[in-house]
């Protein structure tokens, strides 16, 4: 039945939709639960219109329990109407999602990482990271800490567990993804969590202290320190490593490895018997880690992969597969000079197959006198 007998169709309208999440928490009313359907508390087919005053959040579990479709079992009104009054979300301050599956990979706009154990940490805080267990099961979780532009915590994931702060303008999920917004036009962040494995964060506004991570429509990836860019990312990619992306002390640092031995059990990603997830539309994106890798390939316990198109410090940069060992960093760079190959206190040793650097050159509107 598209429409009832009043002539209301199913489709409930965006603003009514955002005015049922807010009231409910952002989540299931019952158990916060960010996954949800859209429950009429009076029957649809007796609503002349679509009331976000009875109009709640269920996730299927509660969805069932209350329609009485789970096991014949039916939730009382009055449990009910005790949630509704005093949602999970709005009691706890925030929502939850607890069925994240191990992730394989991560993407920052057109930023790929893999292997890497911290993708983005910013003033000393580990934004985007892993946490590891034993070598035959490396991956247990992904941990974050997502702000918005103003630098207020929106997000957190511990350990595969997503929990969403309920005092914002928006957040909503649709499918297998999640955005928060701080205005209707102002996305501050949009992660899509895909089923092979990639968890992909599409859209992005934020700020922690003294660094600014921007990710636009188009992918690319905007770094700032004090509201100065650093660099302008088209499209990167990193495989090993311990740091992806660094940004403190008026310095950024991509491809940084702060130890010559890799973290526990990393090198067993590569060899791990287990078949990946990760689909076959996505080859294109996600290199294939070799079980069999020739004597001329570095081991993947103690190099690291490298490769980067953008601009870094008025520098247009094209590497193609920059090889480096760990215990060094691929790029540094303070805002005005650019150092490519750097030791972090040990030996190191360095390979690249194809580079190019080339200066931005200014036009005449650009130019100062002086």
């Amino acid at each position: 039945m598209t429409h009832n007998k009043f002539g209301l169709g199913r489709k409930i309208p965006s603003e009514v939709e955002r005015e049922v999440r807010r009231k409910s928490g952002f989540g299931c009313v019952v158990c916060g639960e960010i996954f949800c359907d859209y429950h009429h508390i009076e029957p649809y087919e007796d609503a002349k219109f679509h009331d976000p005053d009875k109009i709640i959040l269920l996730c299927k579990l509660h969805h069932g329990e209350v329609t009485g479709s789970l096991n014949g079992r039916k939730m009382s009104d009055d449990t009910l109407s005790k949630y509704i009054l005093s949602p999970y979300g709005l009691r706890k301050g925030n929502n939850v999602w607890r069925n994240l599956t191990s992730i394989e990979a991560i993407k920052l706009g057109n930023f790929l990482f893999l292997e890497t154990e911290i993708a983005l940490r910013i003033d000393g805080l580990d934004v985007l990271s892993f946490s590891f267990s034993d070598e035959e099961f490396p991956i247990v979780g992904v941990n974050a800490l997502f702000f918005n532009s103003e630098g207020r915590e929106i997000l957190k994931i511990k350990d595969n567990v997503v929990m969403g702060v309920t005092d914002v303008w928006d957040f909503r999920e649709e499918g297998n993804t999640i955005q928060v917004n701080s205005a209707s036009h102002k996305i501050d962040l949009r992660i899509i969590f895909h089923n092979n494995g990639l968890l992909e964060i599409e859209r992005l506004r934020l700020s922690y202290l003294n660094g600014t991570v921007e990710i636009g429509a188009d992918g690319a990836l905007i770094s700032k320190y004090r509201d100065k860019v650093y660099a302008l990312t088209q499209e990167a990619r990193i495989r090993g490593g311990q740091v992806g992306i660094e940004i403190a002390n008026g310095v950024m640092r991509l491809g940084k490895g702060e130890r010559t031995q890799y973290f526990k059990g990393a090198s067993n990603i590569a060899k791990n018997s287990q078949p990946s997830r990760l689909s076959h539309e996505d080859s294109a994106v996600l290199p294939n880690i070799s079980q069999n890798q020739s004597p001329q390939t570095p081991p993947t316990d103690n190099w690291s992969e490298f490769s980067y198109n953008g601009t870094i410090a008025g520098q247009r940069i094209s590497i193609q597969r920059m090889r480096h060992s760990h215990g060094s960093t691929a790029i540094e760079t303070d805002g005005r000079s650019i150092r490519i190959g750097v030791s972090n206190g040990s030996p190191m040793s360095m390979r690249i197959e194809k580079m190019s650097i080339n200066s931005i050159k200014k036009s005449a509107s650009d130019k100062t006198e002086g």
